[in-house]
């Protein structure tokens, strides 16, 4: 194993990405349940149906690991990465290569998202006044959708936001989020896309 700690700041940038694009992706089920029910009526009435909840596991010893590279050269990396892209590109297709210009929000657990989704479903989309969920109930609404979709724990992932349309998919509107969340063990990447048309 290469000591990443004597390589030039630029050389360091370089074995990064070389990681990351060896890292292998398969798309699996979601494993949402029942719990995740009342929420995923609520986005889909909220943003005309224009979502995506998409988890893909690492498949080969190789890991999510962003190192040297800084929040925007990582996600960029990987919201373009030559083995994911394939996975979603009949759903969701992807520009030659974008990347990301805008400041990304991280947090290191779920809690921030927790409020995220349900700010999100307050506001609504662009013909949407937002939920008529009573607070109680909207906040259940997401929890049970987080515990359902990323059951290892708050505490035990790295999320990400960000508003740009690095997809065809997305709308370029005021609603395009793509929420990026990676399990702590580097094995795993959840991605929540949503957009809506004005």
């Amino acid at each position: 194993m290469i000591d990443v700690s004597n390589l030039s700041r630029q050389d360091q940038i370089d074995y990064y990405i070389e990681q990351l694009s060896k890292v292998e992706f398969e798309l699996v089920d979601n494993e949402l349940t029942e719990k995740s029910k009342i929420f995923i009526t609520e986005l889909g009435q909220h943003f005309n149906q224009c979502f995506y909840i998409l988890k893909f596991k690492v498949t080969n010893e190789f890991e999510l690991l962003d190192g040297s590279l800084g929040t925007l050269s990582f996600l960029s990396e990987l919201l373009n990465h030559k083995n994911l892209k394939p996975l979603i590109q009949e759903i969701m297709p992807v520009h030659e290569y974008y990347e990301l210009k805008k400041d990304v929000k991280g947090i290191t657990s779920l809690y921030t998202l927790l409020g995220d989704l349900c700010s999100l479903l307050v506001f609504g989309g662009a013909y949407s006044s937002g939920t008529s969920l009573k607070e109680e109930e909207l906040i259940q609404s997401v929890k049970g959708f987080i515990d359902d979709f990323l059951p290892d724990g708050y505490k035990n992932y790295d999320y990400f936001v960000t508003y740009e349309p690095w997809s065809k998919w997305f709308c370029n509107v005021a609603w395009d989020i793509t929420h990026i969340i990676i399990n702590r063990n580097r094995k795993e990447l959840n991605l929540i896309c949503i957009t809506d048309s004005d």
